[in-house]
């Protein structure tokens, strides 16, 4: 009987040391097929196994660029995450904003002039005019055909390259009311919906040029409550970043789904690559609820649908009325012109109680005679952004017959 245990304890020692040499050789063979990249996302066989590291040093390269040029185009703002620098350029001078930060030539009083009509203009890149000159841009272009209906117009461009709905709204609430005005033209760029459930661009969107975190609003019984007021300073992007799953405000970071989280075994990259070929119900249930926060009743819609409430009921009680602007993109035009749908109509029936501003039959009508293509250039082409700009003004101040 003491030979049998002797020799049951041996196979069993013997085993566990088999076992112990065959995974030691299994993680060296995955580590030396394999390779990290800069933020310690391993790669083996050149496909990424989780968990996935967050864009850590991106953001630091882009936090070390934004302190080395004090005036850069792009500022950190607190209460906003980003803004335009007063009074800078971009490097090749095709975008420049005054002293407020609006993209103009010239400088505006905050009170109107008699016998001016001016124009609010807020939202995101498009609004902006990204990918086209200051004569091209659609506030300008806007600005120029009320003019020539007999209005004169000033319009005044508070948009801000990759804002959500929040932040137009809060760089609204905070400059751009500071303003008398006739009228308030927000953009309603429909994948937008996106920003307005993340905290930081760079998680949602790892090749954006924007290291900084952003405000979120949240919806509570129907009640909007801001969180990340104020929002992490230039110097504690990256410490917040690499230390992301112990930040207070991680889980309401929509796209910080389970191919980041680490597991008790994540230091094993043998044992990570063969799990990860096991994730696909993870994947299936990260996609499933994505999907479901930005479908037409999902989180998302609920609280851009709430945030663009408040915002046109805060415009009506100042007495100007309050117009969306809708910027369809490529999927909307090929689906109108193939006799479809637009995808995004569930989500805007949610939007039934506003003035909305469309212009994609103009856009359809052009993309018919030039195609598609002609209509983009990364955002609108000038062509694009010229039929906006006849559709608002048309909606402003109607050409006289």
């Amino acid at each position: 009987m003491p030979n049998q245990r002797r020799a049951s304890i041996f196979s069993l020692v013997f085993f566990l040391l088999s076992l112990a040499l065959a995974v030691g050789v299994g993680e060296l063979y995955v580590r030396m097929r394999g390779h990290f990249d800069a933020d310690g996302t391993f790669y083996f066989r050149d496909k990424p196994v989780r968990p996935y590291a967050l864009p850590v040093a991106q953001a630091k390269r882009l936090i070390d660029q934004y302190n080395a040029n004090p005036n850069g185009f792009m500022m950190y703002d607190p209460q906003l995450g980003w803004t335009n620098r007063p009074r800078a350029c971009t490097d090749d001078h095709l975008y420049c904003v005054n002293a407020y930060g609006l993209r103009s030539n010239d400088d505006y009083t905050a009170a109107m002039r008699p016998g001016t009509y001016r124009v609010i203009w807020t939202g995101d890149s498009f609004m902006f005019g990204f990918n086209a000159g200051l004569e091209d841009s659609p506030a300008r272009q806007v600005e120029r055909l009320l003019k020539e209906r007999g209005k004169n117009a000033e319009v005044l461009d508070f948009a801000v390259g990759g804002y959500g709905f929040d932040q137009a709204y809060l760089r609204y609430a905070r400059d751009a009311a500071r303003f008398d005005a006739s009228v308030v033209v927000q953009g309603l760029q429909m994948e937008n919906l996106t920003r307005d459930v993340t905290l930081f661009r760079i998680v949602a969107f790892p090749g954006t040029g924007i290291p900084f975190a952003k405000p979120r609003f949240l919806l509570r019984n129907g009640a909007l409550q801001l969180i990340d007021d104020p929002t992490p300073a230039p110097e504690d992007v990256v410490k917040t970043l690499r230390n992301f799953d112990r930040w207070p405000l991680a889980h309401y970071e929509l796209y910080y789904g389970s191919k980041y989280q680490r597991r008790w075994f994540a230091p094993s990259k043998l044992i990570c690559t063969l799990v990860d070929g096991f994730v696909a119900k993870k994947e299936a249930a990260d996609a499933a609820r994505t999907a479901s926060a930005l479908g037409p009743y999902g989180e998302s819609t609920n609280v851009t649908v709430a945030l663009l409430e408040r915002y046109r009921d805060e415009v009506t009680r100042s007495g100007k009325p309050f117009f969306l602007v809708y910027l369809p993109l490529q999927d909307t035009i090929t689906s109108v012109m193939n006799g479809q749908p637009d995808p995004w109509q569930a989500h805007l029936k949610r939007l039934s109680g506003f003035n909305i501003i469309d212009p994609t039959p103009r856009l359809v009508a052009y993309a018919k005679q030039h195609g598609v293509g002609s209509l983009f250039n990364g955002h609108y082409s000038p062509a694009g952004y010229r039929l906006v700009a006849e559709a608002v003004a048309d909606a402003l101040a109607p050409a006289q017959n």
